[in-house]
């Protein structure tokens, strides 16, 4: 289920409680345990073989990170439960004409201001598209600090332990979203029964529809359930456009959607009728999704996160270096290995002393002097 705001999300997370203790412990929520998992777990199984080892060797671990976000959600823990609630949807529809999925704002922040300025309370909205973005960046930074750690340090094995501890549970999280956005009830207004006077094709206006196909449903499938990763890894995604295309891919197949549940694709009972198989390929179908862009946002994270820390470890030698040679500067160091040095020095013998010392650093390809001599 989608997290709580105004009265409509609470009446539908009062339902989802009803319906859980029903089927079983968490089973209405989004994808419920089992669906989530599934997600993670085959995102996690089809990862490169250079991703970080603590992200090959967690797959379990981040199987179980999959509904995380969902344990969050404790009505009476209301600043959590209702801040957090709407990063687990966009209603598509309420953001035409302020915001442009083809070129959304930057930050979430921008995003709130654009639609505030049409008339939209952000919060009804939601911000699934964001919280996914923002975790994919940790993720990235997240990465960084791990490979930034010197081995050297008196606290090393425990800095390790701690940042790989990061770097799993960022990823884990980030794969709920990313999850949540792939079920089209997560984009768009109709996310628990069809909403509006206009319903030409009769699709179900009552609540539950929701919970039906993605939790009780898919955990019925049980197995049957199963994706698995097959598409060849990128490692190379502008994270807000995928997220982005993912929720408008998600968004188109609504109508789909709501024709199955009116046809009984989600109906117990008729799991094995031609109705319940096209049901189960649709569900299939968005969980493969969601775990292919994962997977590939991982690796985007993952080999961006090593460049970044590579430089940023590279950074700091230079810095070491500058500092024992008296000289204090600023150094841009980029991911080619060329170090570019500007501000200002005391004397020309300064620059030449910080030219010589960056030079003398290993992994510095080239050094450019932007130096101005104050003397």
């Amino acid at each position: 289920m989608r997290g709580p705001e105004g009265g409509r999300r609470a009446a539908v997370a009062a339902l989802a409680a009803v319906a859980a203790w029903a089927v079983g412990p968490r089973a209405a929520w989004a994808w419920g345990d089992e669906g989530h998992q599934r997600v993670n777990r085959a995102a996690a199984e089809a990862l490169p073989g250079d991703a970080p080892a603590c992200l090959r060797r967690a797959v379990e671990r981040l199987a179980y990170l999959g509904p995380e976000p969902d344990r969050w959600r404790e009505g009476d823990l209301v600043a959590m439960a209702k801040g957090l609630g709407p990063d687990h949807f966009v209603d598509l529809e309420l953001t035409k004409g302020l915001v442009d999925p083809a070129n959304p704002p930057p930050t979430r922040h921008d995003y709130a201001r654009a639609l505030v300025e049409g008339g939209q309370a952000p919060e009804k909205v939601g911000f699934g598209p964001y919280r996914a973005l923002e975790l994919c960046q940790r993720l990235e930074a997240a990465v960084a600090s791990l490979v930034r750690l010197d081995p050297d340090a008196p606290d090393a094995a425990a800095r390790r332990a701690q940042a790989e501890e990061n770097v799993v549970w960022t990823a884990g999280v980030l794969g709920h979203y990313v999850a949540d956005l792939a079920n089209p009830h997560h984009t768009t207004i109709h996310y628990d029964g069809w909403r509006g006077p206009e319903n030409p094709e009769g699709f179900s206006t009552e609540r539950g529809a929701h919970a039906r196909f993605e939790s009780s449903f898919v955990a019925r499938l049980g197995a049957a359930a199963e994706v698995a990763v097959t598409a060849p890894v990128r490692a190379d995604l502008d994270y807000a456009a995928a997220l982005w295309a993912h929720v408008r891919e998600a968004h188109a197949l609504v109508p789909d959607l709501y024709r199955l549940d009116r046809d009984g694709a989600f109906a117990e009972g008729l799991e094995a009728t031609e109705v319940g198989r096209r049901g189960a390929d649709f569900a299939r179908a968005r969980m493969r999704a969601g775990a292919t862009l994962l997977r590939d946002l991982w690796a985007t994270a993952c080999a961006r996160g090593a460049a970044r820390g590579a430089r940023q470890r590279l950074g700091e030698a230079v810095y070491g270096a500058l500092s024992r040679a008296g000289v204090f500067v600023r150094a841009k160091v980029g991911d080619d290995g060329v170090v570019t040095l500007s501000g200002r020095v005391g004397a020309p013998e300064d620059a030449r002393r910080a030219v010589e010392a960056v030079e003398r650093v290993p992994g510095v390809r080239a050094v450019v002097a932007r130096l101005e001599a104050l003397y």
